[in-house]
């Protein structure tokens, strides 16, 4: 019997809590990635798309955009179903650390925790911060950042 899954689940911020741990699946980014990144926000510098060039930085390789590595990891957690379809804005991202480069065969995961909940009196969203940490295959942690974003409330 198969069934069908159509829309992201409905979820609310009184249904995330403080720590909450989100763990996302692995996505693996190949050169192609780069060149493809490259053409959507028109930045082809060297460092991401040519490989001789790459390989004379102290990388020894093409490395990947801060920026992508960085729209990857909130697409992993949008696409884990945590959210569902609680959010309706972002509101900032800070802290953003690069802290190992992005190689071509990669394979990305992000581990997020929840770090604020935070609701207004008789308003109908409410405030959460996540902290992201992106890890390669082999555990090593490529980015930080925190993401806070508003979610709506239970009506009532």
């Amino acid at each position: 019997m198969s069934r069908l899954f159509r829309d992201p689940e409905a979820r609310y911020f009184e249904d995330f809590a403080l720590g909450d741990v989100i763990e996302t699946r692995g996505r693996t980014l190949e050169a192609a990635d780069f060149h493809t990144f490259a053409g959507l926000v028109g930045n082809y510098y060297p460092l991401h798309i040519d490989e001789e060039f790459g390989r004379e930085t102290r990388f020894g390789t093409r490395v990947g955009h801060g920026s992508l590595t960085l729209s990857l990891a909130i697409g992993l957690v949008g696409m884990s179903g945590y959210l569902g379809d609680a959010v309706v804005a972002q509101l900032e991202i800070q802290a953003v650390r690069a802290t190992a480069p992005v190689r071509p065969g990669d394979t990305l995961r992000v581990v997020g925790t929840v770090t604020e909940c935070e609701a207004s009196e008789g308003s109908a969203h409410g405030r959460l911060a996540l902290h992201y940490s992106t890890v390669n295959q082999d555990g090593a942690e490529v980015m930080s950042f925190e993401q806070k974003i508003l979610v709506r409330r239970r009506a009532g």
